[in-house]
Protein backbone atom coordinates (compact mmCIF):
# COMPACT_ATOMS: atom_id res chain seq x y z
CA UNK A 1 0.00 0.00 0.00
CA UNK A 2 1.72 3.49 -0.95
CA UNK A 3 1.29 6.83 1.48
CA UNK A 4 -1.40 8.57 -0.28
CA UNK A 5 -3.93 4.75 0.16
CA UNK A 6 -2.36 4.65 3.48
CA UNK A 7 -3.21 8.19 4.45
CA UNK A 8 -6.78 8.23 2.68
CA UNK A 9 -7.73 5.33 4.53
CA UNK A 10 -6.56 7.35 7.81
CA UNK A 11 -8.40 9.93 6.54
CA UNK A 12 -11.52 8.67 6.28
CA UNK A 13 -11.14 6.45 9.49
CA UNK A 14 -10.54 9.70 11.63
CA UNK A 15 -13.09 11.23 9.71
CA UNK A 16 -15.58 8.80 10.49
CA UNK A 17 -14.50 8.39 14.17
CA UNK A 18 -15.44 12.45 14.36
CA UNK A 19 -18.58 12.67 12.84
CA UNK A 20 -19.74 8.77 14.50
CA UNK A 21 -18.37 8.79 18.26
CA UNK A 22 -16.31 11.93 19.32
CA UNK A 23 -18.81 14.74 18.20
CA UNK A 24 -21.26 12.97 20.33
CA UNK A 25 -18.50 12.48 23.08
CA UNK A 26 -18.93 15.22 25.99
CA UNK A 27 -15.49 14.78 28.71
CA UNK A 28 -16.26 16.31 31.66
CA UNK A 29 -19.54 17.42 30.11
CA UNK A 30 -17.63 20.25 27.94
CA UNK A 31 -14.91 18.81 26.01
CA UNK A 32 -15.16 17.34 22.63
CA UNK A 33 -11.57 15.79 21.19
CA UNK A 34 -11.10 17.12 17.80
CA UNK A 35 -8.93 14.49 16.06
CA UNK A 36 -9.78 14.87 12.43
CA UNK A 37 -6.96 17.28 11.89
CA UNK A 38 -4.11 14.13 12.93
CA UNK A 39 -4.44 12.78 8.83
CA UNK A 40 -3.69 16.17 8.26
CA UNK A 41 -0.64 16.55 10.77
CA UNK A 42 0.83 13.28 9.86
CA UNK A 43 1.02 13.76 5.67
CA UNK A 44 4.37 14.80 4.89
CA UNK A 45 4.40 18.70 4.33
CA UNK A 46 6.03 19.04 1.10
CA UNK A 47 4.54 16.42 -0.79
CA UNK A 48 1.46 16.35 -2.68
CA UNK A 49 0.42 20.08 -1.31
CA UNK A 50 -2.68 20.47 -3.75
CA UNK A 51 -4.46 17.06 -3.09
CA UNK A 52 -3.60 17.69 0.79
CA UNK A 53 -5.40 21.12 0.40
CA UNK A 54 -8.00 19.76 -1.79
CA UNK A 55 -8.65 16.87 0.60
CA UNK A 56 -8.81 19.39 3.79
CA UNK A 57 -11.09 21.32 1.64
CA UNK A 58 -13.55 18.56 1.30
CA UNK A 59 -13.09 16.88 4.27
CA UNK A 60 -14.09 20.06 6.38
CA UNK A 61 -16.72 20.65 3.87
CA UNK A 62 -18.17 17.21 4.94
CA UNK A 63 -17.98 17.64 8.76
CA UNK A 64 -19.56 21.57 8.55
CA UNK A 65 -22.50 19.78 6.33
CA UNK A 66 -22.67 16.92 8.81
CA UNK A 67 -22.48 19.39 11.37
CA UNK A 68 -24.02 22.75 10.51
CA UNK A 69 -21.58 24.49 11.61
CA UNK A 70 -20.95 27.00 8.48
CA UNK A 71 -17.47 26.64 7.00
CA UNK A 72 -16.11 26.18 10.41
CA UNK A 73 -14.32 23.10 9.78
CA UNK A 74 -13.34 23.46 6.52
CA UNK A 75 -11.74 26.88 7.30
CA UNK A 76 -9.51 25.02 10.41
CA UNK A 77 -8.81 22.13 7.91
CA UNK A 78 -7.24 24.06 5.04
CA UNK A 79 -6.01 26.77 7.63
CA UNK A 80 -3.98 23.98 9.33
CA UNK A 81 -3.13 21.75 6.34
CA UNK A 82 -1.51 24.68 4.37
CA UNK A 83 0.42 26.05 7.74
CA UNK A 84 2.04 22.78 9.13
CA UNK A 85 4.89 23.11 6.92
CA UNK A 86 6.16 26.40 8.55
CA UNK A 87 7.00 24.17 11.61
CA UNK A 88 9.00 21.86 9.51
CA UNK A 89 10.62 24.74 8.06
CA UNK A 90 11.48 26.50 11.67
CA UNK A 91 13.06 22.58 12.55
CA UNK A 92 15.19 22.29 9.30
CA UNK A 93 18.96 22.98 9.38
CA UNK A 94 20.45 23.88 6.11
CA UNK A 95 21.28 21.21 3.64
CA UNK A 96 17.84 18.73 5.75
CA UNK A 97 14.45 18.68 4.58
CA UNK A 98 12.10 16.76 6.24
CA UNK A 99 10.53 14.79 2.94
CA UNK A 100 8.79 12.61 5.04
CA UNK A 101 7.17 15.02 7.65
CA UNK A 102 6.31 13.93 11.44
CA UNK A 103 7.84 10.22 10.66
CA UNK A 104 11.23 11.90 11.18
CA UNK A 105 10.50 14.04 14.59
CA UNK A 106 11.38 13.11 17.29
CA UNK A 107 8.80 11.61 20.55
CA UNK A 108 8.96 15.31 22.04
CA UNK A 109 9.11 17.15 18.76
CA UNK A 110 5.44 15.32 18.23
CA UNK A 111 3.84 15.96 20.63
CA UNK A 112 4.47 20.09 20.33
CA UNK A 113 3.90 19.74 17.20
CA UNK A 114 0.56 17.86 17.59
CA UNK A 115 -0.19 20.63 20.75
CA UNK A 116 0.55 23.97 18.70
CA UNK A 117 -1.82 23.07 15.72
CA UNK A 118 -3.93 22.04 18.01
CA UNK A 119 -4.16 24.19 20.05
CA UNK A 120 -4.72 26.66 17.02
CA UNK A 121 -7.15 24.22 15.61
CA UNK A 122 -9.56 24.68 18.52
CA UNK A 123 -8.82 28.08 18.84
CA UNK A 124 -10.13 28.83 14.95
CA UNK A 125 -12.92 26.92 15.82
CA UNK A 126 -13.67 28.65 19.30
CA UNK A 127 -13.03 32.41 17.23
CA UNK A 128 -15.04 31.23 14.43
CA UNK A 129 -18.11 29.55 16.36
CA UNK A 130 -18.47 32.43 18.30
CA UNK A 131 -17.62 35.44 16.53
CA UNK A 132 -16.72 37.08 19.01
CA UNK A 133 -13.22 37.58 20.79
CA UNK A 134 -13.98 38.26 24.43
CA UNK A 135 -15.85 34.72 24.44
CA UNK A 136 -12.91 32.99 23.08
CA UNK A 137 -10.96 34.77 26.14
CA UNK A 138 -12.85 34.18 29.08
CA UNK A 139 -12.87 30.19 27.53
CA UNK A 140 -9.59 30.10 27.46
CA UNK A 141 -8.75 27.29 29.69
CA UNK A 142 -11.62 24.76 27.97
CA UNK A 143 -9.90 25.62 24.65
CA UNK A 144 -5.98 24.56 26.78
CA UNK A 145 -8.03 21.72 27.96
CA UNK A 146 -9.35 20.46 24.80
CA UNK A 147 -6.21 20.61 23.21
CA UNK A 148 -4.58 18.06 26.08
CA UNK A 149 -7.51 15.47 25.83
CA UNK A 150 -7.27 15.68 21.95
CA UNK A 151 -3.39 15.59 21.81
CA UNK A 152 -4.14 12.69 24.46
CA UNK A 153 -6.19 11.05 21.93
CA UNK A 154 -4.38 11.09 18.98
CA UNK A 155 -1.09 9.73 20.56
CA UNK A 156 -3.27 6.78 22.28
CA UNK A 157 -4.37 6.46 18.46
CA UNK A 158 -1.26 6.82 16.98
CA UNK A 159 0.19 3.76 19.59
CA UNK A 160 -2.27 1.91 18.46
CA UNK A 161 -1.62 1.77 14.47
CA UNK A 162 2.17 1.53 15.43
CA UNK A 163 1.15 -1.58 17.28
CA UNK A 164 -1.22 -3.01 15.02
CA UNK A 165 1.26 -2.28 12.11
CA UNK A 166 4.32 -4.27 14.35
CA UNK A 167 2.43 -7.19 15.26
Amino acid sequence: MDFKTKNIIILILFVFLQIIWLNHLKIFGLLTPIVFLYPFLIMPPNKHENLQLILAFFVGLSLDIISHTGGVFTAVTVFITYTKKIYFWYLSKPGREFSNGILELGFLNKIIYYSIYIFIGILLIAILQSFHFQFVISRLYLIFFNTLITVFFIIFFEYLFIIKSKT
